[in-house]
């Protein structure tokens, strides 16, 4: 069953975050415990012993502020991927950060690794969007922290991503936003929705009936400025959706990312590991317990797939799974949706459609395709 091919490895440097968001989902972020060079070291053997590396692969340092770990660290995992790494595809590693961390040493070493490194930022917008939500354990924002980072980013001359988590208040300045990251010019803006998950037990964007209508508006009002400006400001979500459309890429007859075992594979500090959506590792059940499939010093990714856990957690999965196929006219966009945002929501994976699922994948499907069928319109009249 082992299926794969692995996509994403996301290991957990620390839980540690040097802020306090208030959307936070994870339950952990004052340990300040650190993972060791020798459990990366286990973490990278298993996987390139597994049979998962079938195509190029990202190591994704998350779940906790990556930067706070000495880079010293990370300059021997490099090397130790460089190499044990003796398949023929590529391991690229990327980093997700708050940034205030950031210094002349990290960005020297971003520079000189520039084909295999990546840096993505944690920025909300303008700084009376950004300091609403990510702010210091004092309650400070650290919006012009941040942007000391993005200044030494371009004296550097590095590239980053930015993802940008929309809230309740974001909704309100959609041509604020626009246009404070369109001055940015990050290499791509990813949005994602302020979620219920984990430690974080509400949203904002889920919490008034009127949401959705200025939901809706917001994502139309970026939609037609990421179209007048021709696509010059890269938004994951518009670029995701135009290529399933254009290239007609569906979960019709398959599973999607995360309904797939060993697509991505979440590993902790001590080498605990997880599967199907990362978000589960740090979650607690009271059906399940955990979500803890096994751990590289003792098991190997294929034993922890036979074991009453796994079994009883993907049984689960995949009935909600089919149950989205045989009711939603979105499962071949999703390919049933995201386990973590399931089971958050209803605490069950046995259902199909949770708001994540609304706010991610349909409403602003209906925009991007009610905008090309509206074109397409306009020119037959023409």
């Amino acid at each position: 069953m082992l299926t794969g091919p692995l996509n994403l490895l996301i290991v957990q440097g620390t839980p540690f975050c040097n802020i306090d968001c208030k959307y936070c989902y994870l339950p952990n972020r004052s340990d300040k415990n650190k993972i060791s060079i020798e459990t990366f070291e286990k973490i990278l053997d298993r996987v390139l012993e597994s049979g998962l590396v079938r195509e190029d692969f990202t190591i994704v340092w998350h779940a906790g502020e990556p930067l706070v770990m000495p880079l010293s660290f990370y300059k021997d995992v490099s090397s130790l991927v460089k190499n044990k790494n003796t398949t023929n595809f590529r391991i690229k590693q990327n980093f997700q950060s708050n940034g205030i961390l950031l210094n002349d040493e990290w960005c020297e070493f971003l520079k000189e690794n520039r084909d295999t490194v990546n840096l993505s930022l944690s920025i909300d917008g303008p700084q009376f969007i950004h300091d609403n939500q990510r702010i210091t354990r004092k309650g400070d924002g650290t919006f012009t922290s941040v942007m000391k980072s993005v200044d030494l980013l371009r004296k550097y001359e590095i590239n980053f991503g930015v993802i940008s988590v929309i809230t309740d208040f974001t909704l309100d300045y959609p041509k604020e936003f626009y246009q404070f990251f369109k001055e940015l010019s990050p290499k791509i803006l990813g949005m994602n929705v302020e979620e219920i998950e984990g430690d974080n037990y509400s949203s904002t964007l889920y919490a008034k009936n009127i949401t959705t209508e200025r939901y809706n508006k917001f994502i139309s009002e970026m939609y037609n400025m990421f179209l007048a400006d021709t696509r010059t400001l890269p938004i994951r979500e518009f670029q995701q959706i135009e290529k399933f459309i254009l290239k007609s890429k569906s979960y019709k007859n398959g599973l999607g990312q995360q309904t797939t075992p060993y697509r991505i594979i979440a590993v902790d500090l001590d080498g605990n590991f997880s599967t199907l959506s990362p978000e589960l590792l740090g979650m607690k059940s009271a059906k399940y317990g955990n979500f803890v499939f096994g751990n590289v010093y003792r098991n190997s990714f294929e034993e922890a797939l036979t074991t009453e856990k796994f079994k009883a957690v993907y049984y689960d999965i995949i009935s909600g799974m089919v149950m989205c196929k045989d009711s939603c006219n979105y499962y071949s966009v999703c390919g049933g949706g995201t386990p973590s945002n399931k089971y958050s929501e209803h605490k069950s994976f046995a259902v199909t459609e949770t708001n994540h699922c609304k706010f991610k994948f349909q409403l602003p499907m209906d925009i991007v395709l009610n905008k090309i069928e509206n074109d397409i319109k306009f020119q037959d009249v023409q």
